[in-house]
């Protein structure tokens, strides 16, 4: 049985080492991790009408943090079935609710620090988090900058297992 992890993201590769630690972390196996951001629909109706999350999370992924899902996928095969960009639309703790409901996390995970906020109609999803009904885990986080981090990540994971 798959067990399904909640981590909040702005979609940079820093905010992978998220993913990283917990899967290191964590006894589970089979996971699917989904990484939430939260971003308001458009108000105006001609945008609403052309609105579409699969081509938004495509913008906002760049290649390498895609890569870097990739790598974490493979370095992990045993522990990551996926990893799984997402959409959050509602800042409203009813709407998250039926969000959880929805896509059924066991748990979730949050960094010790603020994330970033990459698009125009991006909203902090931690304090929905932090008020859901998920059990919580709050992870030290040391961010670095992407460069850094993405020659890191080659290393790391192509490095032989512990």
């Amino acid at each position: 049985m798959a067990n399904t992890i909640l981590i909040p993201t702005d979609f940079t590769i820093k905010s992978l080492t998220m993913v990283r630690d917990v899967v290191e972390q964590t006894k589970l196996n089979n996971i699917n991790f989904i990484l939430v951001h939260g971003v308001r629909p458009p108000s105006s109706t001609s945008e609403l009408l052309f609105y579409s999350k699969r081509k938004l999370i495509e913008t906002m992924t760049s290649p390498a943090f895609k890569s870097c899902c990739a790598l974490i996928i493979n370095r992990y095969p045993e522990k990551v079935s996926s990893i799984w960009p997402d959409i959050l639309s509602t800042q409203h703790a009813a709407g998250f609710e039926n969000y959880l409901d929805k896509v059924k996390p066991k748990e979730t995970y949050i960094p010790s620090h603020a994330l970033e906020l990459p698009h125009e109609r991006s909203f902090d999803v931690m304090s929905l988090l932090k008020k859901s009904s998920l059990k919580l885990n709050e992870l030290a986080f040391s961010p670095s900058t992407d460069d850094l981090f993405v020659n890191q990540m080659e290393a790391l994971f192509f490095s032989a297992k512990n």
